[in-house]
């Protein structure tokens, strides 16, 4: 009965060890994670608001976006974004890192990130998810926000 004890205190002491390692590691990747997700964003959007083209945005866009938008759409979306006029400034972004796992799909990495950024014709703020395969990250969402468009449908 006292070796019963021993093992089962032994197996928790082991078992909360292991669950605080995992706690840290996770802490640690993730903000490996958020760092790198936030240099993509910030690298990428300015490339992409620069010209507001969908052939520069379908370059970063994820496979599942490709396969889930036909081209003609994501060109009618991009025709609306350009009446933001001349890309001035970019002003940064803020978002968050998830992970997630199943076991159909494996591990799943994607974070969320909002950004704004100013046009000559009023200042935008872009949303967009992007999603890691491999060491690769791409844009699996996006969408652009701004007055400028409110503008629009008023004068229709």
């Amino acid at each position: 009965m006292l070796k019963m004890k021993n093992l089962i205190m032994a197996f928790l002491i082991i078992f909360g060890l292991s669950l605080i390692g995992l706690m840290i590691y996770t802490a640690r990747v993730d903000d490996s994670l958020k760092l790198e997700s936030k240099r993509y964003v910030d690298e990428t959007l300015p490339h992409i608001l620069h010209s507001l083209n969908k052939d520069i945005f379908l370059k970063y866009a994820a496979p599942e976006f490709i396969r889930a938008v036909p081209e003609e759409k994501v060109e009618k979306i991009f025709n609306v974004y350009k009446k933001l006029g001349k890309y001035e400034k970019y002003i940064g972004s803020k978002g968050k890192v998830k992970t997630s796992f199943s076991f159909k799909k494996g591990k799943l990495v994607y974070a969320k990130y909002t950004a704004k950024a100013k046009f000559s014709n009023g200042d935008a703020i872009i949303k967009l998810t992007i999603i890691k395969h491999g060491d690769s990250w791409f844009i699996y969402a996006f969408k652009i926000d701004s007055k400028v468009f409110n503008n629009m449908k008023k004068k229709e």
